[in-house]
Parts: C-alpha cells; sequence; structure tokens
C-alpha cells in the first residue's frame, strides 16, 4: 500500500522522481484545528482512483489465490 496516495487525497505535497517511490514532503496537519479542518476527499481523488482500478482488475484477474 502507498501511504503517499491517501496523503495527496488530502492534500498532502508528494515529491515524484524516476527512482523511487512518491514521498511525503511537509507537514499538512500542524495541530487539532488542522485536524478538524481536513475534508474527506472523494475515494477516486487523486491517484485513489488508479488504485482502485489496479484492485479491480488484480482482483478480477487473478483467481488462482
Amino acid at each position: 500500500m502507498d501511504l503517499s496516495i491517501e496523503a495527496e487525497c488530502f492534500g498532502a505535497n508528494i515529491r515524484y522522481t524516476d527512482d523511487e517511490v512518491p514521498t511525503v514532503i511537509g507537514r499538512l496537519i500542524k495541530d487539532h484545528d488542522d485536524a478538524a479542518a481536513l475534508k474527506i476527499p472523494k475515494v477516486t481523488d487523486c491517484r485513489a482512483g488508479i488504485a482502485l482500478e489496479t484492485i479491480k482488475i488484480a482482483s478480477e484477474t487473478i483467481t488462482d489465490r
């Protein structure tokens, strides 16, 4: 699981490079008020939609486990 997917959907900055996994940079939440102000993203926002489609395809394709 790539936890940067969820972080990106909530608004975190993500660094992408050619030779590393995506990395969360900076801090999105500093205190309780920041956490309380978070908006719940749609499950299809950002890369989450791509991840869900990948899971769907894998679950339909991989049938021997």
